[in-house]
């Protein structure tokens, strides 16, 4: 499980770094109009999505002993749903269309309605990659759909300097994604119905949960779009893309190759402990820190990578980095919960947020109060939900509220060392009028405030007298692969001194 975790985060850090690059190019060509254009055909598209998003590749996962019957009703399944998608997307795109006011959007929904085909005929079997913990596999597999639609997003915008720059990578993305997934599997799916009751009942909670985050994540989109237009709204989401990229895109890959681990150990309750004891303590080693360094870093970073145009975005990216961190807070439920066969804690839990979350931003925004304020409502929504989930996770486990908040201890300690020395190192450059040097700041920030963290950390470990913890399994993750890399360098350097 601590190798699968390398790759996961390995994988989504590089998906992450050729998005972030992405984004950083389209943020020089396009508009914020352009990326609030897409998005608002997006959050329909992903809406109608839902209903096909049962939760079925969970599901095989989740059956350790499913047979090819399980693998074809899922891939049945997945196609007559995405095809229902499709044409649902078809016949709603003038609605979508007048409920923005924005006839533009119309031809995007016709693209994506394509786009749901071609994710529906995807081999399901593609699963069995972390099914059977070959993450390297899938590694291969999602770096390779990710390039592909950095290569066309890129390539497109750079010639029409246009909004479909955006829509052709996300076509790009599903292409290679079903030409791989029939290229790097054996199985071939055919039509099945046989298993679908078994599905369901594990399935049907999942998709009440999707519904339920789409609610509390998407229903944002939906608010700012409608009451605020579309440059708010395409401002809106690339500050989500930017100060999620150090937690969530860390936290989720690591959950993703955590929930295999739990499956198969749900039946061996003290093990499922320590387990989800240790993948927590090392979700906020990684993910904390960097949470907070986006919020210090925020202007910087905005002024280097997107420029004067984006510099709205600012205070959007701090509160939404606090979110960040206050999710990678709540605990890594998700999977425990799918693991022990409970996802309906996961849906009560996410829809106690949006229930929260979506009319405090209505209200907001109705009220005459900008985005950036209107931005607040997702952190009181987790922070209204945390204490349930918490508290959920503890009495099914049996830990303690102590041993809990123990695990956050060293990680709090060494990220206030590190904010100390951004905040110091932040304000070194500004001038005298209150401007400030980005690129130097980033430059000198960055570096340091990682070093002082891992520094601090490492020192309160060795003063704790080295307790096995998230320190320990870092090392385990990261040890074997710098062997490897390691003994490659050698290998070839010796090969070159054979050759001379």
């Amino acid at each position: 499980m601590t190798s699968g975790a390398f790759w996961m985060v390995l994988v989504r850090f590089l998906e992450r770094n050729v998005g972030l690059i992405s984004t950083l190019i389209l943020a020089r060509l396009l508009v914020p109009e352009d990326f609030g254009l897409v998005a608002m055909a997006m959050v329909f598209f992903q809406f109608l999505k839902l209903f096909a998003q049962f939760g079925l590749q969970n599901a095989l996962i989740r059956f350790q002993d499913a047979d090819r019957s399980y693998y074809d009703t899922a891939w049945t399944l997945i196609l007559l749903m995405k095809s229902g998608v499709a044409l649902a997307l078809v016949l709603s795109a003038p609605f979508i269309a007048a409920f923005f006011d924005e006839p533009r959007v119309q031809p995007i929904i016709y693209v994506l309605a394509g786009m749901a085909l071609i994710e529906g005929t995807k081999n399901v079997a593609i699963v069995d990659l972390m099914k059977k913990f070959q993450f390297r596999r899938y590694f291969a597999y999602s770096l390779s759909k990710k390039v592909a639609a950095f290569t066309v997003t890129v390539s497109v915008a750079l010639i029409y300097q246009n909004y479909w720059a955006l829509v052709a990578g996300n076509v790009a993305g599903a292409v290679a994604g079903f030409i791989l997934s029939y290229t790097m599997v054996a199985y071939r799916p055919w039509f099945s119905l046989e298993r679908t009751g078994k599905i369901f009942r594990f399935s049907s909670w999942l998709f009440v949960n999707n519904v339920a985050q789409f609610i509390r994540d998407r229903g944002t989109d939906l608010i700012i779009g409608r009451m605020a237009g579309a440059a708010p709204m395409g401002t809106y989401r690339v500050a989500f893309e930017i100060s999620n990229l150090p937690t969530s895109e860390i936290y989720a890959p690591l959950m993703r190759a955590f929930f295999p681990g739990f499956a198969s150990i749900a039946h061996d309750r003290e093990r499922l402990r320590r387990v989800y004891l240790d993948s927590q303590a090392v979700i906020a080693t990684l993910t904390v820190p960097a949470g907070i360094g986006i919020v210090i870093l925020a202007e910087p970073v905005v002024w280097t990578l997107l420029g004067a145009n984006w510099l709205v975005a600012i205070p959007l990216i701090q509160v939404l980095g606090l979110y960040g961190v206050g999710q990678v807070l709540h605990g890594n439920r998700a999977g425990l919960f799918m693991a022990l066969g409970q996802p309906h804690w996961i849906s009560l839990i996410t829809a106690i947020d949006a229930a929260v979350t979506l009319p405090l931003m209505a209200w907001l925004l109705a009220a005459g109060y900008g985005i950036e304020v209107a931005v607040w409502a997702k952190i009181v929504g987790s922070l209204v939900a945390a204490p349930l989930g918490i508290a959920l996770v503890l009495s099914r486990l049996g830990i303690s509220l102590w041993t809990f908040a123990a695990i956050f201890v060293r990680p709090a300690l060494a990220t206030a060392a590190m904010a100390a020395l951004l905040l110091w190192a932040f304000g070194a450059h500004r001038s005298a009028d209150g401007a400030v040097d980005a690129l130097t700041s980033l430059a000198v920030a960055v570096p340091a405030g990682a070093v002082a963290y891992g520094l601090t950390v490492l020192a309160l470990w060795l003063l704790s007298g080295r307790p096995a913890g998230a320190e320990t399994r870092i090392l385990g993750m990261v040890g074997p692969a710098a062997r490897k890399l390691l003994a490659g360098g050698t290998s070839r350097a010796s090969k070159v001194a054979e050759r001379d």
